[in-house]
């Protein structure tokens, strides 16, 4: 240290002052760059932060809705079983038809469409459904894809298709319509048999 600061002081007067000016511009530097890391930091730390409240609000939405809706299915249909109530595929479709449009109207949305599908059968299953088209503001169409996916009797959402409704304004709710196909499982019908003596 001591011979830098010799040969520092035996330097002429216009090194010295370039040498100066070399370590304030060098301390300068290391002072923007300390700055500039630090704001960084800080401004990583914020969106991160604010990516946490954001997911903490949806998860809090998602509670919140997931609660809700529970109480939807036990004032649509008393069946806790797993089948479809009705004792053929008509009578459990229309009973699949009033459950689905008690879901949509506890939910402020539109069944504006219901097609009987036909009948599909895997061994001893029949699955009875209906291709059907909800729409309405985009929390209250999943409200009703959720009602039906955690449904009982238990469902099956076979297809399902989005498609946004165009809205006037900036402030409009979004709006939307869901297309999907629903079936449920029928109850196994019981088989008339003579008996032989």
């Amino acid at each position: 240290m001591t011979r830098m600061l010799t040969w520092l002081f035996n330097q002429s007067v216009a090194a010295q002052n370039v040498i100066a000016w070399a370590m304030v511009l060098l301390f300068v530097s290391v002072a923007a760059l300390t700055g500039f890391a630090a704001t960084d930091y800080a401004h990583d730390r914020r969106a991160e932060v604010q990516e946490k409240r954001e997911l903490l609000a949806r998860l809090e939405r998602t509670v919140t809705m997931g609660a809700s809706v529970q109480e939807i299915p036990n004032a649509v249909s008393t069946n806790t079983g797993f089948f479809l109530e009705g004792d053929s595929a008509a009578n459990a479709s229309a009973n699949l038809h009033a459950m689905i449009g008690g879901l949509a109207d506890a939910n402020s949305t539109d069944l504006s469409s219901v097609v009987t599908l036909p009948e599909k059968s895997s061994g001893d299953v029949k699955l009875v459904g209906l291709k059907v088209i909800i729409s309405g503001e985009l929390e209250d169409v999943h409200k009703v894809v959720f009602a039906l996916e955690t449904a009982t009797p238990p469902l099956i959402i076979d297809t399902l298709s989005l498609q946004a409704i165009p809205q006037r304004g900036k402030n409009a709710p979004a709006k939307m319509a869901v297309n999907l196909n629903v079936l449920g499982v029928l109850a196994p019908q019981k088989k008339s048999g003579v008996n032989a003596s």
